[in-house]
């Protein structure tokens, strides 16, 4: 009874998709070799090996997911790869959302995002070349700007508003906190910074320990 219960909730479902006017189900192992066709636009379920499609709502499952439209939902591989905007999940091992903001969650051993971030971004490697308006951590993160709270190992950005903490912290124009065991501002618009050393260019007593700040 319960089997036949899912299987009853998963065809409503994948109907429901249906009249979003895309394919409620993708399979392919390359966009050769891929049904339906590699640009057609997935609404439903994406089980590929290599594939491609140009609009994304719903779940991907795969090893390289390519979404050259917009992408709406999760998508899970090895490799999650977008031209358009995103609005979701994406995890795996390398993300890059190359040519859109990135609205949601993404995370991986790289995470790249080439326009702006609202959300949640993580990695070992997390880059963000526009804004990110949320949260950035990784063991190294980095960003154009930073409206929020960046964190892990090593962070740097051009513009921080908001918060920085890590073992290393690089800010060249900085309106918030630093804390950190090394915390360098080039310029501190309003804040102060914590940690072993702490190092404000554009004040009067530019290095200090414990303890430095600058509010103008």
């Amino acid at each position: 009874m319960k089997k036949i219960l899912f299987l009853f909730a998963l065809v409503c479902g994948l109907s429901s998709f249906a009249l979003l006017g895309g394919e409620p189900i993708v399979l392919g192992l390359t966009d050769t070799v891929q049904y339906p066709a590699a640009n057609c636009d997935q609404t439903g379920l994406r089980l590929n090996v290599m594939g491609g499609v140009a609009e994304s709502t719903g779940l991907t499952l795969g090893i390289a997911n390519l979404t050259t439209g917009v992408s709406k939902g999760v998508q899970l591989g090895f490799v999650n790869w977008s031209e358009s905007d995103v609005y979701g999940v994406h995890l795996g091992l390398f993300q890059d959302a190359k040519g859109g903001d990135f609205r949601g969650w993404q995370g991986g051993w790289i995470s790249l995002v080439r326009k702006d971030l609202y959300g949640v971004q993580g990695g070992l490697l997390a880059y963000t070349k526009g804004t990110v308006w949320g949260v950035q951590g990784g063991f190294l993160s980095g960003a154009g700007a930073v409206k929020g709270v960046q964190w892990g190992c090593g962070n740097f950005s051009e513009d921080v508003k908001g918060a920085q903490v890590g073992l290393v912290n690089y800010g060249k124009s900085v309106k918030g906190v630093q804390v950190g065991l090394v915390n360098y501002v080039e310029k501190m618009n309003s804040g102060f910074q914590v940690g072993l050393v702490n190092i404000i260019r554009n004040s009067d007593i530019p290095v200090l320990p414990i303890f430095n700040f600058l509010f103008e």
